[in-house]
């Protein structure tokens, strides 16, 4: 059997034709209900990044605290706690 660089068009296959329609719908589109699912979808994601934007990047009392507490040198942790999340970040299971 050999093989022809331009493609099986020696068999009367059209790419253009991929696209035709079949019975009033056409052939390379997606089921109704997949459309409706991922419209479903697209309106569900859009209404998170709306409600998201609403939300502060940073918890602003959070961080004024401990700034104030920094400032002061009043901020310390112990050996024993920096290495535990140091081995869990880096030996945690699943990483």
């Amino acid at each position: 059997m050999k093989i022809e660089p331009t493609g099986p068009s020696s068999r009367g296959f059209e790419p253009e034709r991929l696209s035709e329609r079949s019975n009033g719908r056409a052939v390379d589109a997606p089921a109704p209900a997949a459309v409706q699912d991922d419209s479903q979808f697209s309106s569900v994601v859009q209404k998170l990044v709306k409600d998201s934007a609403q939300l502060p990047d940073i918890r602003q009392e959070r961080v004024a605290s401990l700034r104030e507490t920094i400032l002061q040198d009043r901020y310390h942790v112990s050996n024993s706690a920096v290495a535990d999340a140091m081995f869990n970040t880096f030996f945690a299971k699943g990483h």
